[in-house]
């Protein structure tokens, strides 16, 4: 299966194990097999198969494939070469096992068109897998990066997520959320709405006023929707310049800025350096 980094996130009161194949162009073929947590796969070039019994499914590129726990299945190559994400994602219940609930429910074969924000977290690990498995900051990267892909990815497998999908209408379905949920999904929110971010926006998708939400944020998360964002926007801007895939006018608008000036003065208030200084620190570290 190739080379391998384990790893563990700490995620809403829920430890998750990671063991990543860190090899994307790494050819794999397995005989039948099983696993105590759930087979996690992005493809991205290149096509496999995947068989349970008489079943079997093919791997496309553009897509992700999650194996239930448990399930006795074998995968192997369809193309000569394929690119790839591979991991073993296995939960340990916590206070709160919405995460291990929402995976529970998985039938044993699960396959997920990724929208544009995981799809593109996606994309940035694989490349940094690809070119910077030796780099210093290796390890923050890729527990950053796929802490990142792991909530977009239960969030979309998440109950209501699917409901709002078939109805196209989220107003149908008005949630009881705990404080822990809407902890999340103000997350989600923050990540897939970089440059349209706005109170209202925030307050309908958590169904409450403005006044409640700026209370909660105060109270639960001990910020501003303002704090918040500018949080969520620089620490993506972060990953983005560690990936060292884009320039850092592109980074600047893909963090949900109109303008690199914007982007410069606001960095430099959050971090203490400017973009182009903190690009130098870690290229230093490399």
């Amino acid at each position: 299966m190739g080379p391998q980094y384990i790893f563990t996130l700490n995620i809403k009161d829920t430890a998750v194990d990671i063991i990543l194949f860190v090899d994307p162009k790494k050819t794999f073929y397995a005989q039948a097999h099983s696993h105590s947590g759930y087979e996690f796969h992005y493809i991205r070039e290149g096509e496999a198969s995947l068989q349970f019994g008489s079943e079997a499914h093919i791997l496309k590129p553009g897509s992700c494939y999650i194996v239930a726990k448990d399930s006795f299945h074998r995968i192997g190559m369809v193309t000569d070469s394929i690119v790839r994400i591979g991991a073993l994602i296995t939960l340990h219940e916590g206070k709160d096992a919405a995460y291990e609930k929402t995976f529970d429910a998985l039938p044993p074969f699960t396959e997920i068109r990724p929208n544009q924000k995981l799809n593109m977290l996606l994309d940035l690990l694989c490349d940094y897998l690809i070119t910077k498995k030796t780099s210093s900051t290796f390890d923050e990267y890729v527990r950053s990066a796929f802490c990142l892909i792991f909530i977009e990815l239960a969030n979309s497998l998440a109950p209501e997520a699917k409901r709002a999908d078939e109805t196209n209408r989220i107003d149908d379905y008005v949630p009881h959320l705990s404080d822990e949920a809407k902890k999340d999904r103000i997350l989600s929110f923050f990540h897939n709405n970089l440059a349209t971010a706005t109170l209202d926006k925030l307050s309908e998708e958590l169904h409450l006023s403005k006044r409640q939400v700026a209370r909660f944020l105060n109270d639960k998360m001990n910020d501003s929707f303002s704090g918040l964002l500018k949080k969520y926007r620089i620490e993506h801007a972060k990953v983005l310049i560690i990936s060292g895939s884009h320039t850092l006018e592109e980074i600047a608008f893909l963090s949900g800025y109109n303008s690199y000036k914007g982007f410069y003065l606001a960095f430099q208030n959050y971090t203490g350096m400017n973009p182009k200084e903190f690009k130098e620190s870690v290229l230093k570290k490399e």
